[in-house]
């Protein structure tokens, strides 16, 4: 199979449990960060979805009552890793 090359745009959403400040900080610095997802589809198989570097574009992150879990939403904007000049790697685990 051959790829051509070209230009691709990897954005992305999500809202997740903040145990801590960390991601938000992430956000509010513009610091780089990094995600893995893993995933299986309906017969079996496993994917591992890497995004080696991103920056998250927008957050909220919801003022809650007192001792209640803080949960954010976040955008994201992937791009080209310096190092392994890539955006996104996408793994298949096939069933055994």
């Amino acid at each position: 199979v051959s790829v051509g090359s070209g230009s691709i745009l990897i954005t992305g959403s999500l809202e997740l449990y903040l145990p801590s400040v960390t991601l938000f900080d992430k956000y509010l610095n513009q610091d780089p960060s990094s995600m893995a997802i893993g995933v299986t589809d309906g017969v079996g198989n496993g994917y591992i979805i890497e995004i080696p570097q991103l920056r998250i574009t927008d957050g909220s992150r919801p003022a809650g009552g007192l001792n209640t879990d803080v949960v954010g939403t976040f955008s994201w904007q992937a791009y080209m890793d310096p190092s392994e000049t890539i955006s996104i790697r996408i793994t298949r685990f096939p069933v055994l």
